[in-house]
């Protein structure tokens, strides 16, 4: 939905430093003052630290270049390796399946089957939509649907400059006469020309985002066409946290960009009369009117369906209020600059009191919006998870070999450990994402036009407290479809260790178990296993 709450202009992001705290406090902080300097009084200083703050804590993927995160050193990354040997089944689970637990009942199962609609959100859904539907109703709900996945992160100004110069010095070496050359006249007129064709070339290579309005009929087209892939995509995360973190009971939600109230429902799937609040925020009143009206069953003079739910269009800077499950979902790529989702994040983070969930698409952009956010918590919380902070020795991370700086957070979900991300090095740019399958609304020929019945996303899980590794160790994740063969089964995980491990289980060669759980096993389930040696590194 849209999400712009505020204006986005002469903002500087300043990395607060504090001399008397042993931790260092990254913070986003909104200056219209040109002047305005640090904490410390040294404009140059602050800003050379912010720009290592966007460089590095929160390195995206560069569209110009298709590069990403060219600024870790190789001092930071880990590397991808291939494992071809020895996988062992933890005992306790292998012995579970030896008296008789089904491998696709195994504690590490998180693929969800197709996943439906609520039945009273989809009858009211029909209801809302039988009274304001439009002649070109089904054409408007194709357009947001085939173009969603296509949303990218807007251009930063550094970025556009660096095309600029890209795109000038094409064109200047194809000019066949030296500028320097010519009459005054004539060079100003080589040079309007020359700034028309990179101005016109510039339009056509940067992507041109633009903030999307939601009026009443504009959010009912949204609902018809996202209603289905974002519940469903939310509820698989929610039902990832129930599965990995049983004794959470939430009881407050806050909801940024809640547009027509899906996470409400989803929660409410997972967690049936937990909840006492729900805070949503999003800038479209009108969307916050259609989220009511749903939760009235398509009839206003219906009681809503859930109590505790309050709105607003603009987040709350204010964060003494916490909440016990803060969500983002389907909302970053709707922020108008780094530094706008920058603020949004630490706004989030601070009103967390537990779980901090971010979800987007699951293509380029959605995983880079999601990798920012992912990235600037652990670092603001104590994870070292670039080398920024080796820069300038009074700019330090704490690690987690600290003996009196434990980091405050750690993943729940889907990263098994919180060190960078490892996609992020296998050479080639692939997202980190996951699948789930789902029905769209059957609404007329909605469901003939709505093509697909998977839904891919990006996302990431915080808690607000340190793990305990040894009492809860975490489990590798499947991060691909197994590949199955006629005797054999390969399979790509993310580790503990923080890297991506190739597996391959043989039918003769490992134990039954071992073969069936990995076999049966679905992209996004956690496994059960150790891989004991890596032979060679990619």
């Amino acid at each position: 939905m849209s999400l712009i709450n505020y204006p986005i202009q002469d903002i500087h992001v300043r990395v607060d430093l504090d001399a008397n705290s042993d931790q260092v406090g990254l913070a986003a902080r909104s200056c219209v003052d040109e002047n305005c300097t640090g904490e410390r009084g040294d404009k140059d200083v602050n800003l050379e630290r912010a720009r290592l703050f966007d460089e590095h804590v929160l390195s995206s993927f560069n569209y110009f270049t298709d590069n990403l995160f060219s600024v870790y050193t190789s001092q930071s990354i880990r590397q991808v390796t291939t494992t071809v040997n020895k996988v062992e089944l933890h005992a306790d689970i292998d012995e579970k399946l030896t008296q008789g637990l089904r491998a696709r009942a195994q504690p590490g199962r998180r693929a969800l089957p197709t996943v439906d609609l609520p039945v009273t959100l989809e009858s009211a859904c029909y209801k809302v939509i039988s009274k304001y539907k439009r002649p070109a109703f089904k054409d408007d709900v194709f357009r947001v649907h085939n173009q969603f996945h296509h949303r990218q992160l807007p251009s930063e100004p550094a970025e556009i400059q660096q095309k600029y110069k890209e795109i000038e010095y094409r064109y200047v070496q194809k000019e066949n006469f030296v500028l320097s050359e010519l009459d005054p006249i004539s060079r100003e007129e080589e040079l309007r020309k020359r700034e028309e064709k990179i101005q016109a070339t510039l339009k056509k290579e940067i992507y041109n985002w633009q903030p999307v309005e939601y009026d009443e009929y504009n959010s009912i087209v949204y609902m018809a066409a996202r209603l289905a892939p974002n519940f469903a995509a939310t509820k698989f995360v929610l039902h990832d946290i129930k599965c990995t973190y049983p004794d959470f009971k939430p009881k407050t939600l806050f909801d940024f960009g809640s547009g027509v109230g899906t996470t409400i429902w989803a929660a409410n799937e997972i967690w049936p009369k937990s909840f006492s609040e729900y805070f949503c925020v999003d800038i479209s009143k009108e969307a916050h009117d259609i989220a009511r009206l749903l939760l009235k069953q398509g009839d206003d003079t219906k009681p809503l369906i859930y109590e505790g739910i309050f709105t607003r269009q603009f987040l709350p800077v204010a964060s003494d209020i916490k909440y016990d499950l803060v969500v983002s979902a389907f909302s970053l790529l709707e922020l108008p600059s780094l530094r706008s989702r920058v603020n949004t994040i630490e706004n989030l983070w601070h009103k967390t009191d537990d779980l901090l969930v971010i979800i987007e698409h699951g293509k380029k952009a959605g995983f880079a919006a999601v990798l920012e956010a992912r990235n600037l918590v652990l670092q603001i919380t104590g994870h070292k998870v670039t080398d920024t902070f080796n820069v300038d020795s009074e700019i330090r991370g704490v690690t987690e070999s600290d003996d009196n700086q434990v980091p405050s957070s750690h993943i729940i979900g889907p990263c098994p450990h919180n060190y960078p991300c490892p996609k992020l090095f296998t050479g080639q740019i692939e997202p980190c994402n996951f699948s789930v399958s789902f029905n769209h609304l059957q609404y007329g020929e909605l469901s003939k036009i709505l093509w697909g019945n998977r839904e891919e996303f990006s996302y990431c899980v915080i808690q607000k407290k340190p793990r305990n590794f040894k009492e809860n160790p975490p489990w590798p994740r499947v991060i691909s479809p197994v590949i199955r063969k006629q005797a054999s089964a390969l399979c790509k995980l993310c580790c503990p260790d923080g890297t991506i491990k190739n597996i391959r289980v043989g039918k003769q060669r490992d134990t039954k178990n071992l073969y069936n759980l990995v076999k049966l096993s679905k992209w996004s389930d956690l496994l059960p296993v150790t891989i004991h040696q890596v032979e060679k590194l990619d």
